[in-house]
């Protein structure tokens, strides 16, 4: 009796290029090198240690803040005056 192996059609492949296995020579990024980017209705809270103060969200040319519990504090055109505004307001509560 004669046994004749054949051979297979699929050749191995080497594994490149894959999220396990990245290809040599570049650095490994999450999401395909695609970051998360901040939408209008992104929020940026701010914190005082481990306290939350509040949040702020930016818009076009505008910035509105948000106090701890989610209340608005007004609109405004700088980042600096946002900050400014939930930090007296944390201050008061």
């Amino acid at each position: 009796m004669q046994i004749n192996h054949q051979k297979s059609e699929r050749k191995p492949r080497t594994r490149r290029g894959s999220k396990d296995n990245p290809p040599t020579g570049g650095p490994r990024r999450g999401n395909a090198g695609i970051s998360a980017r901040p939408t209008p209705q992104t929020k940026f809270s701010i914190y005082d240690g481990t306290d939350r103060l509040g949040s702020f969200r930016h818009d076009g040319n505008s910035f509105e803040a948000f106090d701890r519990r989610g209340r608005s504090l007004g609109i405004f055109s700088s980042e600096r005056a946002v900050i400014d505004a939930i930090d007296s307001a944390g201050a008061k509560s």
